[in-house]
């Protein structure tokens, strides 16, 4: 038997009580599952027709009308990572529209995945200037990659970036000896969460 998480939102579909500018949710809601696929159920208290749609192919709904005081269900895809296959936590949205599409809202669908993890590792560089590594390990993939941010608190560091070997932080330094910058590379999800690395760099 089916399991089902409710979710109430209040709609008010009447032009006599609302106006177009008037929100249609009146309660927006938010939920967050595991990796695992999931089912649930949205309660809609309306007073006219309203539709039901989403954009994104994980999240799954039977994208028509009703009316009045109904419930429709969400399904929400396995989000589960495999060899080769990093899947990282998502977002998503189903929207509750009017019938016209003069007004529009939406419950939010966010689904774990895997953690993202960075390492870097200190290094020591020679006292020449020039064209440095620094050692980093991730489970990111490409795609996750190119949000990565890198930073460094010594101005005699610069153009930091990702290596193109895809295991290591590159970037310029200045001749000079006897010093240490701290070096950080950061990665923020869909969430807006942030995954920071530091390491010591020695010259």
């Amino acid at each position: 038997m089916k399991k089902y998480a409710f979710i109430l939102i209040a709609l008010a579909l009447s032009a006599c009580s609302k106006t177009a500018s008037d929100p249609l949710v009146t309660v927006l809601e938010e939920k967050t599952f595991s990796e695992k696929a999931a089912t649930f159920m949205v309660l809609v208290n309306g007073n006219g027709v309203w539709g039901v749609s989403t954009s994104d192919d994980w999240i799954h709904v039977e994208e028509r009308y009703y009316r009045d005081e109904a419930a429709f269900e969400v399904i929400c895809d396995s989000n589960e990572s495999s060899v080769g296959d990093h899947r990282f936590c998502r977002e998503g949205r189903v929207y509750v529209s009017s019938w016209d599409g003069s007004r529009r809202d939406e419950v939010i669908v966010r689904q774990e995945g895997l953690v993202p993890e960075i390492e870097l590792k200190a290094v020591t560089i020679g006292t020449a200037a020039g064209r440095y590594s620094m050692p980093m390990k991730s489970n990111l993939s490409d795609r996750e990659r190119r949000g990565l941010r890198f930073a460094s608190d010594a101005a005699w560091i610069s153009d930091l970036a990702f290596g193109m070997d895809g295991e290591s932080v590159v970037f310029n330094a200045e001749a000079g000896s006897g010093r240490t910058a701290q070096i950080s590379v950061t990665f923020t999800d869909v969430w807006g969460r942030k995954f920071t690395s530091e390491a010591k760099l020695t010259q």
